[in-house]
């Protein structure tokens, strides 16, 4: 993460790579009544895995297989 505020709007900033994303809230957005997504092509897709659900390992003590984690 390389930039995190909550007020007066949340906002987040992540980077990998040479891919950052930016994430912003919206304080009527429900995800689970909506819609979205979004492509990030990567050469090695295993090892982006195998990193990213590690890091879903630590922040919850297990892989989420459904769902919205929070």
């Amino acid at each position: 993460m390389t930039y995190r505020q909550e007020r007066p709007n949340p906002y987040a900033c992540v980077h990998r790579g040479g891919i950052d994303l930016h994430f912003f809230g919206v304080p009527e957005f429900d995800p689970a009544d909506s819609m979205g997504s979004v492509i990030v092509q990567v050469e090695d897709t295993e090892a982006l895995h195998k990193s990213f659900a590690a890091g879903l390992h630590a922040a919850f003590g297990k892989i989420p297989v459904s769902g919205i984690p929070g």
